[in-house]
């Protein structure tokens, strides 16, 4: 099993404009790696919402990919 460490770094956005202000509201977050305009690489995917980031700030997320 390969590991890819990704460090987002910190982004300011108003919740509002995010998930309409709904902490519970499903986000997915994935990490591409753009070829050119029309294509791309998913890496994976993970699904959270900013009820569960606000809970564990600096939590790490497992991505997931089309294999599982």
């Amino acid at each position: 099993m390969n590991n890819i460490f990704v460090e987002i770094k910190k982004i300011k956005i108003k919740l509002q404009r995010l998930c309409f202000a709904n902490k519970k509201l499903p986000l997915q977050f994935a990490l591409h790696n753009f070829i050119s305009y029309e294509k791309s690489i998913l890496y994976g995917a993970f699904e959270t919402n900013i009820e569960a980031i606000q809970k564990q700030p600096g939590v790490s997320f497992d991505l997931v990919d089309a294999k599982g």
